[in-house]
């Protein structure tokens, strides 16, 4: 498959310039973007906290504040709160991806609605298409909910490993990688809006930003970009009685794609 070829060099060019980035001794050597710069030498914040430098870091649309990225509230009327909650989504959706292709991976059959979620909700993160906090903490509980029930279609298969999950990759530095970390539909059911924001923030573009290598932070960003535009037209499609099989099992590669070395 193409798709996978692609993402195989994407890999390893993400891994060389990692390595390449860690043998550079002087940061002047390697010029960074305006916003994905280093963190400053000012004083960090605790190192269970997110570092939050700017209120937030969305940079996915044309319209973006002077092309570079908004900082303080969206050009389109995206709140902070809001960001956060998608930034919470996505990286719930990441870890039920995980489980969905490691399913795929031992034949272990799940049901067309898990794409069907993994569509609509990977659409529900783009511009100007869902500002509702009530309706992204329900995107949230049903991607956990969703998450244990493949956990328990494994179970029940009689495979009882679980999915990769490298443990040393920085950009998992306040969270558990995705595929280990879990939240209980019991706990979402009474969770405060401002805790679900503060775990959103934790795994922030605007948190991540002062963590991960610039150019591997890029490829990250972009592939998930593309993600999205392909669930527009796959969500949309599927509201019209349309869905490709390919394009379903595609999703949940891609992101688990993502969590890998």
């Amino acid at each position: 498959m193409r798709s996978a070829t692609l993402f195989r060099h994407m890999s390893l060019l993400t891994r060389a310039n990692f390595l390449v980035a860690a043998k550079t001794s002087s940061p002047a050597a390697r010029p960074l973007p305006l916003l994905l710069r280093a963190a400053s030498n000012a004083t960090m914040p605790d190192l269970n906290e997110p570092i939050m430098e700017n209120k937030l870091l969305c940079m996915q649309c044309e319209q973006t504040k002077n092309g570079t990225g908004c900082t303080t509230v969206g050009v389109c009327g995206k709140t902070p709160e809001i960001n956060a909650l998608q930034e919470l989504l996505v990286y719930s959706q990441k870890g039920l991806s995980c489980w969905a292709q490691f399913a795929y991976e031992n034949g272990v059959p799940l049901p067309p609605t898990l794409a069907s979620f993994l569509h609509a909700s990977t659409f529900s993160t783009l511009t100007n298409v869902n500002f509702d906090a009530a309706r992204f903490r329900e995107y949230i509980t049903e991607c956990h909910a969703l998450r244990d029930d493949v956990e328990a279609r494994l179970r029940a298969a009689g495979i009882e490993t679980s999915p990769a999950a490298p443990n040393d990759l920085p950009w998992f530095d306040l969270l558990a990688h995705p595929a280990r970390w879990n939240l209980s539909v019991s706990y979402l059911a009474t969770a405060t809006d401002e805790a679900l924001v503060k775990m959103g923030q934790m795994v922030s573009l605007e948190h991540r930003r002062h963590i991960v290598e610039p150019t591997i932070l890029g490829l990250q960003e972009m592939l998930v970009y593309g993600v999205r535009g392909l669930c527009a037209y796959t969500h949309h499609a599927e509201v019209l009685g349309k869905r490709v099989p390919e394009a379903d099992a595609f999703v949940a590669e891609a992101y688990a794609f993502f969590m890998l070395p």
